[in-house]
């Protein structure tokens, strides 16, 4: 059985919230479509992928506005990004240092070639723009000159001519420009004496110079002169010198642009850069390239580039839901940029300038998903597609750890998927190993002492370890091959606790009767001690089986696989009983309990404490009455008490404060949700989200975003994700077009990842304001499930709400009604057994009774003792569970006494006398059991999980106040008030009265 033993523990989950998810719950339902309709494998937390693992490093007090904090923080990720590189089964690493790493690179990669495309276009246009400017400062420029010295000189030819010339010399065109007024200035002083209008005169001249044949000679015999005559043909046909005359700059830069204008029009692949790229259009980059110095400086040219880029990247990043420009930091970026490449830019911002001071950054969004309100929390997530080893989380955690070390007043918490449950495996099996030890010392203690043998005291233990070896070896075989399921983190605790304890009291029993029966002289004490201790024995572990059977098909949370190991755990043990233990007593029981053989136990006395038990019965039998009262007076007020004290699911305040625990409760605090454990809607409509042709059914999406509405704006709700709410905040559809092509597709394709593969279902996450687990939580997630059924024959739909806190709410519903279902179930059951054991109506009737009684007035001492005093949260499950163990464990000792009872009254006793006997002779035995198994109950506050600690409290209390006062004090009262009708319809006693 070893190999089978070895499978309960490799075979258990210590994920709390996916022990909690039922299949009957509206959660399980919800991640079944999830599963189904997205692909994706769900927990509790909405969408995960089962088989992966995370690690998540939370930073405290880190500031990121901080310069030396931001590159304290770089250097660790950079660190933890090759670390984890090495990790096998590693896919990504998140944080906000690497997402800005990510942007920047991309941007500075995006931008270089912008940069030279845009300073290449620029100085083209310059060039051209030059050319023009200078060929027109020739055809019209040198004529214009003339005039202007004609006009102030009164009309003096020859100064005129002399100053032109002299400028013609001066010019880049020399022996053009001197031909050219040359043959100019022959036809002006032709004409300008005879003509009153000297712009038209010199307008005409420069017409026939253009043509004049000795002009036309000269151009045509220099190659690289003949494009400017022909340039200087067009703008003598296109700019009119009176213009020219009147805005030198002006008029040519109109014939500038329309000219280029014409030429880049005409290239597609340009005037896509100019229009769509950089957002300006052709004649405003003539504009700024013509206003420049012609031609132009790098200074001049990069100037205006800079800004041109500047503007294109403020239009491409337009609505960016995850990139946001810098406005302070874009200009000098892209200044530095024109010089460097872009690796060289990359590596001078990325670690001198915090994410602030960097031209691009991720936006509010994106921020919002790795750094907390105030930009001091920062997240680290690494994803592995399979567990890690403790090697890698003590890597990971000494990496981390520097930043505590460097940046003052920090503080860092590693975990992540597996860390928690790995630290609650911690908790489970410390908690076990040391309440074992304590409760098998203890058990090896009181026992020795009762029997006065160490030999009789190890007794116990060795039917413990066949018990225990044998129901772990069949319920790890069974749930590993049978079931295919795993257990929850309690069971192998509470297994192992309740086999301990009960296996000591029914070897402890059977021993003390057999023991019994050496002393009287008794020819075959093994028999007689199996006709009524081992049928006692059987009687009440049936009880004890049957209540776990109905706990196993009640289907609750956590606790309903503890009902089938335990029922498996007990019947083994009953059978052990009942016949190892016999063996070992027939063959050792005389060397066991240091009888020599072959002398008579004469030295035997009775039981420890037979004649205080003795008292004790005089005095519960004589103080009937009294005690009636008082046990109907104490049950009433524990039946209110338990009744007014409330219960809830919040399980995780009494989880030790581990890394986990503590990175989930800061990451709240300072992100304002929680942000971990996110829940979702599973939205079913009756039409297609998305048609066939890839187009959005408008009808269908107005209702969805009408329920993304009421989800957003419910009260507790710290923002939602959805189709219409694709990075948080609400979206048209008719707006995500007026967005830049990349933008709007950003948009759309976000928007369809919350569309199921079948289009009639729709996902909406949404994150709580208080932790999921949580009152709060759940009260907010109970509003939004009414609000929501308050629609859905309105507008068509169907859904399911799945996550943590409705599992933890489905959870408690369960649990609460299936305790309630289970109650009148078990004690149906326990009331046909003990009817065919017992051959009585009556007495399972008042058995079932006050055992019930006496199990609230426990668990009201334990709400007193939690709740009230130590103001700690009271789990649902806590009381549900000891009822059912109490209500069949506290059968146990009233059992044993009916039985003894019963016996004695066979014999010819009178009730009160066969009672007074049974407590007498069974006092000592059951005060033995009922510290042992307390002990060994108690013994389970050692665990640092409160659950765990209320559970084994709650069952101690009850073991104790049933061993001290209900079957001492209250059951002998009862009984003897009974009297014959404790054995009705049976006749045993009959006339003995």
């Amino acid at each position: 059985m070893l190999p089978g033993a070895q499978l309960v523990f490799s075979n258990t989950s210590f994920d709390i919230g996916n022990s909690l998810n039922t299949t009957s719950s509206m959660s399980y339902k919800a991640s079944q479509e999830l599963s189904e309709y997205f692909g994706q494998n769900t927990s509790n937390f909405g969408t995960s992928n089962s088989n992966a693992s995370s690690f998540i490093i939370v930073t405290n007090n880190t500031p990121l506005q901080n310069l030396k904090t931001y590159q304290e923080l770089y250097s660790v990720n950079t660190k933890l990004s090759s670390y984890s590189s090495t990790i096998k089964g590693f896919s990504s690493m998140n944080s906000i240092i690497s997402t800005q790493e990510s942007i920047l690179k991309g941007f500075s990669k995006g931008m270089k070639p912008l940069i030279s495309n845009a300073t290449i276009l620029m100085t083209n246009f310059n060039n051209v723009s030059t050319i023009y400017n200078s060929t027109a400062q020739l055809t019209l420029g040198l004529p214009a000159f003339y005039l202007g010295v004609y006009s102030k000189t009164d009309g003096n030819k020859s100064i005129s001519y002399e100053k032109t010339i002299g400028l013609a010399q001066n010019s880049s065109f020399r022996q053009l420009s001197t031909t050219y007024v040359n043959i100019l200035s022959g036809y002006w002083n032709s004409s300008a004496d005879t003509s009153p209008n000297f712009v038209k005169t010199m307008n005409l001249a420069i017409n026939k110079t253009l043509g004049n044949v000795t002009f036309v000679n000269f151009v045509s015999s220099a190659k690289e002169l003949k494009q400017t005559y022909y340039l200087m043909g067009s703008i003598d046909q296109n700019v009119t010198l009176s213009s020219y005359i009147n805005s030198p700059k002006g008029s040519i830069l109109n014939y500038t642009i329309n000219l280029i204008s014409l030429q880049f029009s005409a290239n597609k692949a340009e005037s896509y850069f100019i229009t769509d790229v950089l957002g300006v259009t052709i004649p405003y980059l003539v504009g700024l390239s013509f206003n420049l110095s012609q031609p132009a400086i790098t200074q001049q040219i990069q100037g205006v580039t800079t800004q041109l880029v500047v503007n294109a990247a403020y239009r491409e990043f337009y609505g960016n839901p995850v990139i946001s420009i810098n406005k302070n930091a874009i200009t000098g970026f892209i200044q530095y940029l024109t010089n460097v490449s872009s690796l060289e830019a990359y590596n001078a911002y990325i670690y001198n300038y915090t994410i602030f001071q960097q031209p691009v950054m991720p936006s509010q969004y994106a921020m919002s998903q790795l750094v907390g309100i105030g930009y001091s929390t920062t997240l680290i997530v690494i994803n592995i597609n399979q567990s890690y080893n403790t090697t890698n989380c003590n890597e990971i955690t000494s990496i981390s750890g520097t930043i505590q070390k460097n940046v003052s007043n920090s503080s860092v918490i590693v975990t992540g998927s597996e860390t928690l449950n790995g630290q609650i495996n911690n908790e489970v099996t410390t908690g076990l190993v040391e309440a074992l030890g304590i409760g098998i010392f203890l058990s090896i203690l009181i026992v020795g002492l009762y029997f006065r043998s160490i030999k009789a005291a190890f007794m116990p233990l060795l039917i413990f370890i066949f018990s225990a070896m044998i129901s772990l070896g069949l319920n790890g075989f069974l749930y590993k091959y049978v079931l295919h399921t795993q257990l929850s983190f309690i069971t192998p605790t509470l297994l192992l606790l309740l086999l301990l304890g009960l296996t000591s009291d029914y070897v402890v029993y059977i021993m003390a009767r057999y023991r019994k029966e050496l002393a009287e002289g008794q020819e075959h004490p093994t028999v007689v001690s199996s006709r009524w201790a081992g049928h006692a024995v059987f009687t009440s572990g049936v009880t004890v089986v049957i209540s776990y059977i109905v706990l196993w098909l009640s289907h609750v949370p956590i606790f309903s696989d503890s009902g089938l190991t335990n029922a498996i755990g007990v019947t083994t043990s009953i059978i052990l009983a009942n016949t190892l233990l016999l063996a070992i007593l027939h063959r050792y029981g005389r060397k066991i309990l240091n009888i020599k053989d072959g002398k008579e136990y004469k030295e035997y006395k009775g039981t420890p404490g037979q004649n205080l038990m003795t008292k004790v019965g005089q005095f519960s039998t004589g103080k009937k009455n009294t005690l009636i009262i008082i046990f109907i007076v104490v049950s009433i007020s524990a039946l209110t008490f338990y009744f007014i004290t409330p219960t809830n699911m919040d399980i995780f305040k009494l989880i030790p404060q581990s890394s986990g625990v503590q990175s989930i409760e800061a990451v709240n605090a300072s992100f304002g949700g929680d942000f971990f454990d996110r829940s979702f809607i599973v939205v079913h409509f009756a039409q297609p989200l998305i048609y066939a042709n890839g187009s959005f059914n408008l009808a269908e999406m107005q209702k969805l975003s009408m329920i993304e509405n009421t989800t957003a704006h419910m009260s507790g709700i710290q923002g939602i994700f959805g189709p219409t709410y694709p990075y948080g905040n609400f979206i048209s559809l008719s707006s995500m077009q007026s967005y830049p092509g990349s933008t709007a597709q950003m948009y759309l394709n976000q928007s369809r990842s919350f569309i199921g593969a079948n289009s009639k279902y729709a996902e909406i996450v949404f994150e709580t304001s208080s932790l999921a687990w949580t009152t709060p939580a759940s009260v907010t997630v109970s509003n939004l499930n009414n609000a929501l059924s308050a629609n859905t024959s309105n507008l068509g739909y169907t859904y399911n709400i799945g996550g943590l806190t409705e599992g933890f709410s489905n959870a408690y519903t369960i649990t609460a009604s299936s305790f309630s279902e289970m109650i009148p179930i078990l004690a149906i059951a326990i009331f046909i057994i003990l009817l065919i054991q017992l051959s009585s109506v009556l007495t399972p009737v008042r058995l079932i009774i006050m055992v019930m009684a006496s199990v609230i007035m426990s668990l009201s001492i334990s709400f007193i003792l939690f709740h009230y005093i130590q103001h700690l949260p009271l789990i649902i499950f806590m009381p549900m569970f000891a009822f059912i163990t109490l209500l069949a464990v506290g059968l146990d000792y009233d059992i044993f006494m009916i039985s003894r009872v019963k016996e004695e009254v066979i014999k010819g006793k009178t009730e009160k006398e066969a009672i007074i006997i049974s407590v007498k002779e069974n006092g000592g035995v059951i005060v033995t059991l009922g510290a042992v198994l307390a002990v060994t109950f108690g013994s389970l506050y050692i665990s640092t999980l409160g659950i765990i600690q209320e559970i084994g409290m709650s069952l101690a209390i009850g073991v104790l106040v049933d061993t001290f006062i209900t079957w001492p004090f209250f059951v002998p009262a009862v009984m003897l008030m009974l009297k014959k009708y404790n054995w009705w319809p049976s006749k045993i006693g009959a006339g003995k009265q």
